[in-house]
């Protein structure tokens, strides 16, 4: 686990203050922590009996919601908690925008203050991913591809406040296609409350978890490679999601709260989102949104390290 200490000295000398501390600290938390458990993300469970026909409308309903969040537009604030390595717990809130095309073109970006200032803006299109700090005294942009083992040295402080790009989607949102025999896959919880369904996510592997009862996405997790827990979304509060072309009872239902948090839940965040803000599609400029050399131009970062291509740090403008 990244030592608090990394973290702060990996922030000095930043003028956003706190919040950068907490964005990092998080990615410290999240990514770092690796649980002990030798065994795979469901070894352990047992097929158990079900009412097929309840499982089958659960995961249609599924189905047919992922269809209809193909691009996803959500507006609100994340507060973070973590501890301070001095026995205090911290915390701190930003605003942040989030954008989904797709199954690989996505878009966050961080917002402190007011009037509002970048601090970060995370992304992806079909084959890399890329981080602007724009929170730092020299502002930098790092850029890898999605089968890279992992983040570059230039982003590996930052980028996991949830986790690379892709799964960041996958944790927020859930709109994870389901695989043809899902419901032979299907485990359900011992009290008859729940099912889950291990499934593959844009980049790592995910569990995802539904109420019997009403149907609702409860919770995503996600695993590394090695198939042990790196992070859990806790989602609640469903709203309506505008999207073009669909009538109110039409419209795909996201969590309004998101509590992502790692294992042992030293590091928090809570995702709060506006449906009354969000899910404006025709006004989002979707092309400039996940075109990287648009978003260097507007953006103009100092230093550029393209990890995805061979050669030295560049100026970036």
């Amino acid at each position: 686990m990244t030592e608090p200490s990394a973290v702060r000295r990996r922030v000095a000398g930043r003028s956003a203050g706190p919040a950068v501390v907490l964005l990092v600290a998080v990615a410290a938390g999240l990514v770092g922590c690796r649980a002990t458990p030798p065994h795979g993300p469901d070894a352990s469970d047992a097929p158990a009996e079900v009412d097929r026909e309840r499982v089958a409308a659960i995961l249609e309903a599924h189905r047919e919601r992922v269809g209809r969040l193909e691009r996803i537009h959500v507006v609100g604030t994340v507060g973070v908690r973590w501890p301070d390595g001095e026995g205090d717990w911290r915390s701190e809130q930003v605003s942040v925008r989030l954008w989904v095309d797709g199954r690989l073109r996505t878009a966050a970006r961080f917002l402190i203050g007011f009037p509002e200032t970048d601090l970060f803006w995370f992304g992806s299109d079909e084959e890399r991913a890329w981080l602007f700090d724009l929170a730092a005294d020299t502002s930098s942009l790092c850029v890898w591809r999605h089968d890279a083992p992992s983040p570059p040295p230039c982003a590996e402080a930052v980028v996991p406040v949830i986790g690379r790009p892709l799964s960041t989607a996958d944790l927020l949102f859930g709109a994870i296609p389901l695989p043809p025999d899902a419901i032979d896959r299907v485990r359900v919880s011992p009290d008859g409350r729940t099912m889950r369904l291990l499934v593959a996510g844009r980049q790592e592997p995910l569990r995802l978890t539904w109420s019997i009862e009403d149907g609702t996405l409860e919770r995503v997790e996600v695993f590394d490679v090695t198939g042990m827990p790196r992070a859990v979304a806790d989602h609640s509060e469903p709203a309506p999601m505008a999207v073009a072309g669909l009538a109110r009872p039409l419209q795909p239902r996201l969590a309004t709260r998101v509590r992502v948090r790692d294992r042992d839940e030293r590091f928090v965040a809570t995702f709060d989102f506006d449906p009354a803000n969000s899910g404006s599609i025709e006004s989002q400029r979707w092309t400039t949104l996940f075109d990287l050399p648009t978003l260097r131009r507007i953006l103009r970062p100092r230093i550029v390290e393209d990890a995805s291509v061979a050669g030295p740090p560049v100026p970036g403008r």
